[in-house]
Protein backbone atom coordinates (compact mmCIF):
# COMPACT_ATOMS: atom_id res chain seq x y z
CA UNK A 1 0.00 0.00 0.00
CA UNK A 2 2.80 2.40 0.88
CA UNK A 3 4.46 1.87 -2.54
CA UNK A 4 1.29 2.77 -4.48
CA UNK A 5 0.79 5.94 -2.38
CA UNK A 6 4.34 7.02 -3.21
CA UNK A 7 3.79 6.20 -6.91
CA UNK A 8 0.55 8.18 -6.91
CA UNK A 9 2.25 11.15 -5.22
CA UNK A 10 5.07 11.07 -7.81
CA UNK A 11 2.57 10.89 -10.65
CA UNK A 12 0.60 13.88 -9.32
CA UNK A 13 3.84 15.85 -8.83
CA UNK A 14 5.04 15.01 -12.37
CA UNK A 15 1.76 16.08 -13.94
CA UNK A 16 1.72 19.28 -11.87
CA UNK A 17 5.29 20.19 -12.83
CA UNK A 18 4.66 19.49 -16.51
CA UNK A 19 1.48 21.54 -16.63
CA UNK A 20 3.13 24.46 -14.82
CA UNK A 21 6.20 24.47 -17.04
CA UNK A 22 4.21 25.24 -20.20
CA UNK A 23 2.75 28.72 -19.92
CA UNK A 24 1.89 29.17 -23.60
CA UNK A 25 1.05 26.64 -26.28
CA UNK A 26 3.77 26.39 -28.88
CA UNK A 27 3.10 28.14 -32.15
CA UNK A 28 2.33 25.88 -35.09
CA UNK A 29 5.48 24.87 -36.92
CA UNK A 30 5.84 27.05 -40.02
CA UNK A 31 5.21 25.57 -43.43
CA UNK A 32 8.31 25.85 -45.58
CA UNK A 33 11.69 27.50 -45.03
CA UNK A 34 12.06 30.58 -42.85
CA UNK A 35 13.19 33.92 -44.27
CA UNK A 36 14.69 36.73 -42.19
CA UNK A 37 12.51 39.75 -43.02
CA UNK A 38 14.18 42.30 -40.78
CA UNK A 39 17.32 42.06 -38.64
CA UNK A 40 18.29 45.16 -36.67
CA UNK A 41 21.42 43.80 -34.92
CA UNK A 42 22.80 44.41 -31.44
CA UNK A 43 25.82 46.20 -32.96
CA UNK A 44 23.47 48.93 -34.24
CA UNK A 45 21.52 49.17 -30.96
CA UNK A 46 24.02 49.62 -28.09
CA UNK A 47 21.82 51.60 -25.66
CA UNK A 48 19.28 50.27 -23.16
CA UNK A 49 16.04 52.14 -23.86
CA UNK A 50 15.17 52.44 -20.18
CA UNK A 51 13.46 50.15 -17.73
CA UNK A 52 10.07 48.72 -18.58
CA UNK A 53 8.17 49.71 -15.44
CA UNK A 54 4.42 49.23 -14.96
CA UNK A 55 2.49 51.46 -17.36
CA UNK A 56 5.43 51.94 -19.77
CA UNK A 57 5.38 50.57 -23.30
CA UNK A 58 8.22 50.11 -25.78
CA UNK A 59 7.49 49.29 -29.40
CA UNK A 60 8.83 49.18 -32.93
CA UNK A 61 7.13 49.56 -36.28
CA UNK A 62 8.37 47.58 -39.27
CA UNK A 63 7.42 46.60 -42.80
CA UNK A 64 7.18 42.96 -43.81
CA UNK A 65 8.52 42.45 -47.34
CA UNK A 66 7.10 38.97 -47.95
CA UNK A 67 3.91 37.10 -47.21
CA UNK A 68 3.97 34.60 -44.35
CA UNK A 69 5.10 36.69 -41.34
CA UNK A 70 5.29 34.13 -38.55
CA UNK A 71 7.58 35.40 -35.77
CA UNK A 72 8.97 38.57 -34.22
CA UNK A 73 11.91 38.47 -31.80
CA UNK A 74 13.11 41.34 -29.59
CA UNK A 75 16.42 41.46 -27.71
CA UNK A 76 15.71 41.96 -24.00
CA UNK A 77 18.09 42.87 -21.18
CA UNK A 78 17.63 41.93 -17.53
CA UNK A 79 20.51 44.10 -16.30
CA UNK A 80 22.55 40.91 -15.66
CA UNK A 81 20.04 39.69 -13.06
CA UNK A 82 17.65 36.78 -12.88
CA UNK A 83 14.25 38.43 -12.54
CA UNK A 84 12.39 36.30 -9.96
CA UNK A 85 8.82 37.04 -11.04
CA UNK A 86 6.60 39.13 -13.26
CA UNK A 87 5.64 38.91 -16.91
CA UNK A 88 6.78 40.40 -20.21
CA UNK A 89 3.86 40.86 -22.59
CA UNK A 90 4.56 41.09 -26.31
CA UNK A 91 1.85 42.24 -28.72
CA UNK A 92 1.79 42.30 -32.52
CA UNK A 93 -0.59 44.90 -33.93
CA UNK A 94 -1.36 46.39 -37.32
CA UNK A 95 -0.26 49.87 -36.16
CA UNK A 96 0.64 51.98 -33.13
CA UNK A 97 -2.94 53.26 -32.96
CA UNK A 98 -4.52 49.80 -33.17
CA UNK A 99 -5.65 48.37 -29.82
CA UNK A 100 -6.46 44.84 -31.01
CA UNK A 101 -3.70 42.23 -31.10
CA UNK A 102 -2.94 40.12 -34.14
CA UNK A 103 -0.96 37.91 -31.76
CA UNK A 104 0.35 38.18 -28.20
CA UNK A 105 2.23 36.22 -25.59
CA UNK A 106 2.93 36.52 -21.87
CA UNK A 107 6.47 35.40 -21.07
CA UNK A 108 7.36 34.68 -17.43
CA UNK A 109 10.19 37.08 -16.56
CA UNK A 110 12.09 34.36 -14.71
CA UNK A 111 12.55 32.52 -18.04
CA UNK A 112 14.26 35.48 -19.76
CA UNK A 113 18.04 35.37 -19.88
CA UNK A 114 20.00 38.62 -20.03
CA UNK A 115 20.54 39.88 -23.58
CA UNK A 116 18.48 37.16 -25.22
CA UNK A 117 15.84 37.28 -27.92
CA UNK A 118 12.29 36.82 -26.71
CA UNK A 119 10.03 35.50 -29.46
CA UNK A 120 6.40 35.96 -30.35
CA UNK A 121 5.49 33.13 -32.73
CA UNK A 122 2.13 32.84 -34.46
CA UNK A 123 0.50 31.14 -37.46
CA UNK A 124 1.80 32.61 -40.73
CA UNK A 125 0.02 35.73 -41.95
CA UNK A 126 -0.61 34.93 -45.61
CA UNK A 127 -0.96 38.50 -46.92
CA UNK A 128 1.70 40.22 -44.77
CA UNK A 129 3.91 41.29 -47.70
CA UNK A 130 4.17 45.08 -48.01
CA UNK A 131 2.25 45.70 -44.78
CA UNK A 132 3.34 47.61 -41.69
CA UNK A 133 3.22 46.13 -38.21
CA UNK A 134 3.87 47.24 -34.65
CA UNK A 135 5.46 45.02 -31.99
CA UNK A 136 4.92 46.36 -28.47
CA UNK A 137 6.36 45.19 -25.15
CA UNK A 138 5.24 45.89 -21.61
CA UNK A 139 6.34 44.45 -18.27
CA UNK A 140 3.96 43.62 -15.45
CA UNK A 141 4.60 42.82 -11.79
CA UNK A 142 8.40 43.03 -12.01
CA UNK A 143 9.72 43.28 -8.43
CA UNK A 144 11.50 46.43 -7.27
CA UNK A 145 15.24 46.18 -7.78
CA UNK A 146 14.82 44.22 -11.01
CA UNK A 147 14.12 45.38 -14.54
CA UNK A 148 13.69 44.51 -18.17
CA UNK A 149 14.74 46.68 -21.11
CA UNK A 150 15.00 46.61 -24.88
CA UNK A 151 18.14 47.75 -26.70
CA UNK A 152 17.92 50.79 -28.98
CA UNK A 153 20.03 52.64 -31.51
CA UNK A 154 21.43 56.17 -31.16
CA UNK A 155 19.78 57.23 -34.43
CA UNK A 156 17.40 55.83 -37.02
CA UNK A 157 19.14 52.72 -38.40
CA UNK A 158 16.02 51.07 -39.89
CA UNK A 159 14.26 53.61 -42.16
CA UNK A 160 11.13 51.45 -42.64
CA UNK A 161 10.25 51.64 -38.93
CA UNK A 162 10.63 53.58 -35.71
CA UNK A 163 10.92 53.10 -31.96
CA UNK A 164 7.95 54.18 -29.85
CA UNK A 165 8.15 54.82 -26.11
CA UNK A 166 4.80 55.18 -24.35
CA UNK A 167 3.17 55.78 -27.74
CA UNK A 168 5.57 58.58 -28.68
CA UNK A 169 7.72 58.25 -31.79
CA UNK A 170 11.50 58.32 -31.21
CA UNK A 171 14.25 58.77 -33.84
CA UNK A 172 15.77 55.38 -32.98
CA UNK A 173 15.12 51.66 -33.49
CA UNK A 174 14.96 48.55 -31.30
CA UNK A 175 17.15 45.47 -31.71
CA UNK A 176 14.70 43.01 -33.26
CA UNK A 177 14.13 40.43 -35.97
CA UNK A 178 11.06 39.51 -38.01
CA UNK A 179 10.75 36.14 -39.72
CA UNK A 180 8.42 34.86 -42.44
CA UNK A 181 7.86 31.61 -44.28
CA UNK A 182 8.36 31.29 -47.97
Amino acid sequence: MRRSAVDLALLVLSVSLFSCSRTQPEAKKPDGPLVMEVDVPMAATPIAAGEMRPGRQFGQTFVCKNNGLTRVEVLVATYAAEVPSGVLKIHLRASVEEQGDIASISVPANTIKDNSYVALGFPSIRDSGGRSYYVMLEAQSIPMGYGLAVWRSEKDVYPEGMLYVDGQRQPQDVCFRAVSTR
